[in-house]
């Protein structure tokens, strides 16, 4: 029987000509390598989380086994270490990174059980590489590693060595060829020149600084109001100014007898789960664990602060680092502000979910939730420019939004594939426009991180519509516009509705599991047309309306509607940094 090649990745080494090829997914075939590809014999393979029941299953089961683990690997590290920290302070350190990877490989493991329904035979192409190139260093490096095909190819081809799927692939090695280019890749980035010039003049404040009951960092608040919002709190403002202490050698003797050796696994995958864990544990957690915590103790921030207040700062090991160690040792209250605009509409999210978690507090957008009080609807943190709407326009703003190739984490709108489909949406989107509005008066916002090429996809479509490649202000883009619309559930129509700027979104909710009670109050923006549940309804509304914008935005029941909305998802609060104090100095309390 002819063998089919099984292509996991868009690494063309590994692919093969003059033999059929099955693609694991779409994120294997680049559009600017299409030339290629289409002249191949290919399928490409129906993506498993496709079905959202089984998503929201894979959800609750990596859930489940992150408890097991993390349980776990806390005595494994406090024994290793010969340390004694409680079960949150791993959290703190090790929950980003293991609730990432755990999903990570679920839905790489799902993706390649479905082999097993395939009749044929089947071969794949694997590098012989190092493990030690593929090992993290940090969170940091991590979360580069995971969008680049290198490592995913890795991952895949270590999930098919250790599991039943090997009997029905077999595997060539190929030589690794690329070690230098890629282990440069990873390098650690430093920060920059400023930031270290700004860390020796704090330096001048030390004791000072130590004595500091509170630290800001990461806020999303903006520049200038974190350093307002550190002034009222009487603190110098932080900002990470500081690189990792270095250690790039990994001990696999000890990591195999320290590392999850008493995890019983229950299943095939746990069993894959528990030997990567050991292979891919960040080298920041356990042989240079002992480097950063000294080094943690030293940096010249608070050393005993009531309140830590951040947004976006648990994804960093050594600011991770810190604060576990204050929260243990001090008994020091954690608040996490809502970093973007889909906490509390998804009905589920891994980082929404831990984020909780680990606080003392989450200051959401306005939304909250009766059955947890950590949750406090304060309103948008962000600073919010005031684009003021001004008549006589005539351009409509299309924000297209972006991701990875590789699906990184499970939330209500998951996978790969699903974006693919998203893509073809919004440029359906553009062909039902009237031609007029499509050659003179579109501008399509491309996100600045292209991950599939959609630029290139849109510029053979539409070679007459203008494209803003994603480095302009977006501000001055909305000032210049009549309409602003979007294709997604974001940060971005939160804002603009916010800012009471007309504002058009459409969604397929199918695709994507909302709360019931966001649902409801999207049925609220439907009804005055913001809101639209597929793209031809939304061209249909601008086709029909777009002399007469103003009239719609300005109508009393549109306001009405967006004053409901706001309230629940996207609050603006007068006097921000005045409540915001009150609620960092009152945490103890």
């Amino acid at each position: 029987m002819k063998k089919t090649l099984l292509v996991t990745t868009a690494l063309e080494k590994t692919w093969k000509e003059n033999i059929p090829i099955l693609f694991l997914g779409e994120w294997c075939k680049k559009y600017t390598r299409k030339k290629l590809w289409n002249n191949l014999i290919f399928k490409t393979q129906k993506y498993h989380w496709n079905d959202r029941v089984k998503l929201k299953n894979d959800y609750s089961y990596s859930k489940k086994i992150y408890k097991k683990i993390i349980q776990q690997i806390s005595n494994d590290l406090n024994n290793f270490h010969q340390i004694s920290h409680n079960l949150r302070y791993w959290k703190i350190i090790i929950g980003p990174w293991l609730l990432s990877f755990i999903q990570i490989i679920l839905e790489r493991y799902e993706n390649l059980k479905q082999i097993e329904n395939y009749n044929e035979k089947f071969e794949t192409i694997s590098f012989n590489i190092k493990k030690d190139i593929m090992l993290p260093k940090s969170n940091e490096s991590y979360s580069r590693l995971i969008m680049t095909d290198t490592w995913n190819h890795f991952i895949f081809s270590e999930i098919i060595k250790n599991s039943e799927i090997n009997k029905k692939i077999s595997i060539d090695e190929i030589e690794f060829e690329d070690e230098e280019n890629f282990q440069e890749y990873l390098r650690e980035k430093h920060y920059s020149h400023q930031r270290k010039i700004y860390s020796s003049f704090l330096n001048i404040f030390k004791n000072k600084i130590k004595n500091e009951k509170f630290l800001i960092s990461e806020s999303y608040l903006g520049f200038f109001d974190e350093i307002k919002l550190n002034f009222k709190l009487s603190c110098f403002p932080k900002y990470i100014n500081f690189d990792l202490p270095k250690n790039d050698n990994p001990n696999w003797f000890e990591r195999e007898n320290f590392i999850l050796k008493n995890f019983k696994p229950e299943n095939e995958f746990e069993k894959i789960l528990k030997n990567l864990v050991k292979i891919q544990l960040p080298i920041s957690y356990f042989e240079n664990f002992k480097k950063i915590r000294n080094y943690v103790e030293k940096i010249n921030w608070p050393a005993q602060p009531d309140t830590i207040f951040t947004s976006h700062f648990l994804q960093k090991t050594t600011q991770s680092f810190y604060t576990a160690e204050k929260i243990e040792k001090n008994h020091t209250k954690l608040i996490v502000g809502q970093h973007g605009g889909v906490y509390g509409q998804y009905s589920f999210s891994t980082i929404q979910d831990y984020e909780i978690d680990v606080c003392d507090k989450f200051l959401s957008w306005g939304w909250k939730d009766k059955q947890n009080q950590k949750i406090i609807p304060f309103g948008i943190i962000k600073n919010i420019s005031k684009i003021k709407y001004k008549k006589n326009k005539n351009k409509i703003l299309f924000i297209l939004r972006s991701q990875s190739r590789y699906t990184h984490r499970i939330n209500s709108l998951s996978g790969s594939f699903q974006l693919y489909k998203y893509f073809n949406d919004c440029f359906d989107f553009c062909k039902k426009l009237n031609k007029e509005i499509q050659h003179k008066n579109l501008i399509v916002r491309l996100h600045a991180r292209r991950f599939w090429d959609e630029g290139l996809f849109l510029k053979d479509e539409f070679p007459h519509i203008h494209i803003d490649e994603g480095y302009k202000n977006i501000h001055k883009l909305i000032s210049n516009s009549k309409l602003v619309v979007y294709s997604y559930i974001g940060t971005g129509y939160l804002e603009t509705l916010s800012m009471n700027f007309p504002s058009v979104i459409f969604f397929d909710t199918k695709n994507c599991s909302l709360t019931e009670e966001t649902l409801n109050d999207l049925e609220v923006l439907s009804k005055v047309n913001i809101f639209h549940f597929n793209y031809e309804s939304a061209s249909r509304f601008i086709n029909e309306n777009y002399e007469n914008i103003d009239d719609w935005w300005e109508n009393d029941k549109t306001q009405e509607a967006i004053k409901f909305f706001c309230k629940k998802y996207a609050l603006l609060r007068d006097y921000k940094l005045n409540e915001l104090t009150k609620i960092i100095r009152n945490e103890k309390n």
